[in-house]
């Protein structure tokens, strides 16, 4: 510690102002002291060090500052007030918080970082298609990449099973990975099932088993088995369902003589469903040759006769009456 010269005038001591660094002391006389406590400042920046220098407060020593804190007092470009300056190497604001050579504070230094602006940016970083050289090889988006799926029949979905990496992808390959078909572009998730033995939408349900197919066919009971079903019993499906046929139109459908295929034959019965039984169905066959009866002896001559498959009134089955 510097001290100061041989003591003054005693009248002098009473011209001083109290010290601005130090609290007022009384001596024995009772007068303020006015020595003060002061920093030395060899390089003249107005900082001083740690250094403690004592003064007379109303003029202080050459090489002293009223306040403390430069971490250089031998470069007047450091100091607490000073700015700091990137890349001098050099603790300007004497703030070791204050980055110099790391602006973006990715922790490599600007000699090594190829861009000390961005914290994405530096050696060793993963590359990323950024468009950016992320790891400060000289190669900008040479990343893997995203994967990108081959669209062999370009209906706009990938095959999951043959793919590539790239940043930007590739000719005739697409982001999407849900083709179940890639050789065939009606099958992808968006098509519409139908029958036709496929997985169309690609949902691993074929035909009838996907609650969404469309197209299905309208099947008909048929629990005769004549070939042909109950228009008020069916299903809607893509393929038969045991029992059922395509055709419709059985009338009795528990009577295999009876349906729209049938012959019309004299039973009383309409076997082709068409609403006409026996006689009255102009496709009957089967009808019996009747004889008219005239006298009514239940005999019939004569070479009058009518087809039917029941008696008429006023026939016979016989043709030997002699009058």
């Amino acid at each position: 510690m510097k001290t100061l010269p041989a003591a003054g005038v005693l009248f002098g001591l009473l011209l001083l102002p109290s010290c601005r660094n130090k609290e007022p002391t009384l001596n024995e006389t009772g007068l303020v002291d006015g020595v003060c406590n002061f920093y030395e400042d060899l390089d003249g920046d107005g900082w001083g060090s740690d250094v403690v220098v004592q003064g007379w407060c109303a003029d202080p020593p050459l090489d002293a500052a009223e306040q403390d804190g430069d971490c250089d007092d031998g470069n007047s470009a450091v100091n607490p007030g000073e700015a700091e300056e990137p890349y001098d190497g050099l603790d300007n604001d004497c703030d070791e918080l204050t980055p110099d050579d790391d602006l973006d504070g990715d922790g490599v230094g600007v000699d090594e970082d190829c861009n000390d602006e961005d914290a994405a940016v530096y050696p060793g970083a993963t590359e990323i298609c950024d468009g950016l050289d992320n790891d400060c090889n000289d190669e900008i988006d040479d990343a893997v990449g995203n994967t990108w799926f081959a669209d062999t029949d370009e209906d706009g979905f990938g095959d999951p099973d043959v793919s590539t990496q790239s940043c930007d992808g590739a000719t005739g390959y697409v982001a999407d990975a849900t083709d179940c078909d890639d050789g065939d572009g009606a099958v992808n998730p968006d098509a519409l099932e139908v029958c036709n033995g496929l997985d169309d939408d690609c949902d691993l349900l074929v035909d009838d088993d996907d609650p969404t197919v469309s197209d299905q066919s309208t099947w008909y009971r048929d629990g005769d088995g004549d070939g042909a079903g109950d228009d008020a019993t069916t299903v809607d499906a893509c393929e038969a369902p045991s029992t059922y046929v395509a055709e419709a139109g059985d009338c009795d459908d528990n009577d295999e003589t009876v349906g729209p295929d049938a012959t019309e034959i004299c039973d009383e019965k309409d076997n082709d469903c068409d609403g006409d039984v026996d006689d009255d169905d102009d496709g009957v066959v089967g009808q019996s040759t009747w004889y008219v009866d005239g006298d009514g002896d239940g005999h019939g001559a004569g070479t009058f006769t009518v087809e039917a498959c029941f008696e008429p009134s006023g026939t016979s089955a016989t043709n030997d009456d002699c009058d």
